[in-house]
Parts: structure tokens; C-alpha cells; sequence
């Protein structure tokens, strides 16, 4: 970048715009910490590795198999997983979550303005930033 720091931002597999969606929910963090890990291989001049939510977690587990001069996390997935919060948020709506652990998609989580705007924002978050979420929000790996 223009800082001198060199950067890649990486989609994991079945993410974004990375191949891989058809087996989403067949792959765990493990996979994704090699997908990071041969990321930094390629590129060893990345010093620095971010992650957010559940790449927050993927970043911790990668570098501490391949050691990057820093680490930063954003609103991570603590490396004890999310049981804790996925009760807290499931006592509010039981049902909802109810239907998404048989069918196993976390997108069902978020079809419902109300339940997205209880489990994710704030209450007083702007509604255009809601429908933005949802309008944005794709399948999530179980």
C-alpha cells in the first residue's frame, strides 16, 4: 500500500467471493486457518494479520502456527467458541434458533427484521442500516 505495508484481504473458502459455497457447511476452522496460513506462506511480506468475528478467531489459530509481527481482532469469536452467546441469543428467540440449528443455516437467524435488529444491533440503530444487513448478509458455515 501507499504506507509501504503490503496487504491481502483474504474471502475464505465458501465466503465472499472465494469457490467453495456448495460445501460451506461441510467446512471447519481448521480448513480456514490453512487457507490463511498458505495465504501468508504466498506472501511473506504480509507483517500483519486481522480478523473479525469468526476470522478473529481463524487470525489467533493461524498465527500461532505461522507467527505474524501483529495481530489485530475485531469484535473476534473467543477461542472458547460462541456457546456462551449462541445460548444467550437462543433464550430470545427459541423458535428461531430452534429452526436454524435443523436446518442448519445461521441465515435463518436473519429473515426477520425484528429477531436481526435483536440479536445484532443496537435498538436504536438506524433501520437503513438493518435492511443494509440484511440485504448484504449470505449463508454462514454452521
Amino acid at each position: 500500500g501507499a504506507s509501504g505495508h503490503s496487504s491481502a484481504a483474504i474471502d475464505l473458502r465458501g465466503h465472499g467471493q472465494s469457490a467453495g459455497k456448495a460445501e460451506l457447511q461441510n467446512v471447519g476452522i481448521d480448513e480456514y486457518v490453512q487457507d490463511v496460513v498458505h495465504v501468508l506462506q504466498a506472501f511473506p511480506t504480509i507483517e500483519t494479520l486481522v480478523g473479525h468475528s469468526m476470522g478473529g478467531l481463524v487470525s489467533q489459530l493461524a498465527a500461532s502456527r505461522s507467527a505474524p509481527s501483529s495481530l489485530v481482532l475485531i469484535a473476534s469469536s473467543p477461542v472458547n467458541g460462541m456457546r456462551e452467546d449462541g445460548l444467550r441469543m437462543a433464550r430470545k428467540h427459541p423458535w428461531t434458533f430452534l429452526r436454524a440449528g435443523l436446518t442448519k443455516s445461521f441465515r435463518t437467524l436473519y429473515k426477520s427484521r425484528r429477531v436481526t435488529r435483536s440479536l445484532l444491533f443496537h435498538p436504536s440503530s438506524d433501520d437503513q442500516l438493518v435492511t443494509s444487513f440484511l440485504n448484504d448478509c449470505q449463508e454462514e458455515s454452521w
